[in-house]
């Protein structure tokens, strides 16, 4: 540093010296402690949030092996979340490197050598260290305030919030968030003797270096918190449309159970799930096609709104609806409707479907085996059979006369 040559620079200068080494005297060795101490808190606190962040990528992990057209966006989403907040991480590490290391550095506690700045974690290095300066004042100012180290950081801390708030798709949900999320750094707004000052001066001037250090050990803690948020966010929305099921059951559905003898038996058997404890509601009648869309397997997508227009509910029990009708005229008829549940969020969900059954008039054919006379005093022998129903569900009475039954839909009148 130049020396000035105005007795009045020189006396201005004398007392600046004179101010910092009596604010450094002011600075107890109880209240460095508690910074201390705060500082080793907060490291613990960090390291049990980066634990059960690496515990949430695992639960990711196993999800995504299960279903992963699911959970596949959301764990992209939650390692970019990782990514941001591990490169937020290490910018603040390096800071508190360099601000050990213009302090004076760290000696080791036991032997007293010193140790390496980047031979650890600064985590590490504060529990087997020993800072050569804990209580300057200099170091924090002249880094973060006069080579604008400081206000490099608020930017990226903000940048930082705003691009993991970015990763989050609805808007009432980013708004909750916003709320919650600890990363974050702003001008104060009140006057501090008579000024506003700027975040970085507020945070960063005239402070002991374990007091700076300890404040960006604190948004690093943040950061962490802030990154935990976000993927405990994202891994719930993997199941957030889901619907809670407890039952489970085998199930048969053919295009129809009626086939002709020679023709070709068609059924899907798979696997169905519902919930026995909540029961869905069931609407019947015409779905409005505007609304009720298809995918490109034919099948019916979720939808958000009713697509039945007008319609009848039927009674629902156990999770299962019950549906029962007389079957009226011949030929095929249709039906269809939606189900509506609601999924964990508490919005109905609903479910398109389409079906149909057939209908005929029940005719017996009646013939005789023998002749087509038929003798009084002997057995005549007769076949009665019915469409679509076996032989030993068939029976058959006369007004005249009568029947008995000699086997599988053979009678004797």
């Amino acid at each position: 540093m130049s020396i000035p040559k105005e007795p009045r620079q020189i006396m201005i200068n004398l007392m600046y010296l004179v101010l910092t080494a009596l604010l450094a005297l002011n600075v107890s060795a109880e209240i460095l402690h508690a910074f201390h101490v705060v500082n080793a808190g907060l490291t613990v606190s960090s390291e049990a949030i980066s634990s059960k962040n690496t515990e949430t990528f695992g639960a990711f992990d196993e999800q995504y092996k299960n279903d992963p057209k699911r959970t596949g966006p959301f764990l992209d989403k939650a390692k970019k979340a990782k990514q941001l907040s591990d490169e937020m991480y290490t910018t603040i590490e390096d800071l508190q490197r360099e601000m050990i290391s213009v302090s004076g550095g760290i000696k080791d506690k036991e032997s007293g050598a010193n140790l390496d700045v980047k031979s650890m974690a600064v985590s590490d290095l504060m529990k087997k260290g020993e800072l050569f300066d804990d209580r300057n004042l200099e170091v924090s100012t002249n880094l973060m305030i006069n080579k604008g180290k400081g206000d490099e950081l608020k930017v990226k801390i903000n940048k930082l919030r705003t691009d993991l708030l970015g990763l989050v798709d609805n808007a009432q949900d980013k708004k909750n968030l916003e709320s919650q999320l600890p990363i974050i750094a702003v001008d104060p707004t009140e006057k501090t003797d008579g000024v506003v000052k700027s975040w970085t001066v507020t945070n960063f001037e005239m402070v002991p270096t374990i007091a700076a250090l300890t404040l960006l050990n604190k948004y690093q803690n943040d950061v962490r918190n802030s990154e935990d948020l976000i993927v405990q966010y994202l891994f719930k929305q993997v199941n957030a449309k889901s619907v809670v099921v407890d039952k489970i059951q085998a199930k048969v559905i053919a295009p129809t159970s009626y086939v002709m003898a020679g023709q070709e038996y068609k059924a899907d058997i798979f696997v169905a799930a519902y919930s026995s404890t909540v029961d869905p509601e069931i609407y019947l009648g015409s779905l409005n096609y505007n609304i009720a869309k298809k995918d490109a397997d034919g099948n019916f997508i979720e939808l958000p709104e009713n697509p039945v227009s007008g319609g009848r509910t039927i009674p629902v029990a156990g999770g299962m609806g019950r549906y029962s009708t007389v079957a009226g005229g011949e030929g095929i008829q249709k039906y269809s409707g939606a189900v509506m549940v609601k999924g964990p969020d508490g919005k109905p969900r609903y479910y398109p479907f389409e079906s149909e059954y057939q209908t005929a008039k029940g005719s017996a054919v009646v013939s005789s085996d023998n002749l087509n006379i038929i003798y009084a005093g002997i057995p005549n022998p007769f076949s009665v059979s019915v469409p679509g129903f076996p032989g030993d569900r068939v029976s058959a009475s006369a007004t005249q006369g009568s029947f008995t039954r000699s086997g599988s839909g053979k009678f004797s009148a």
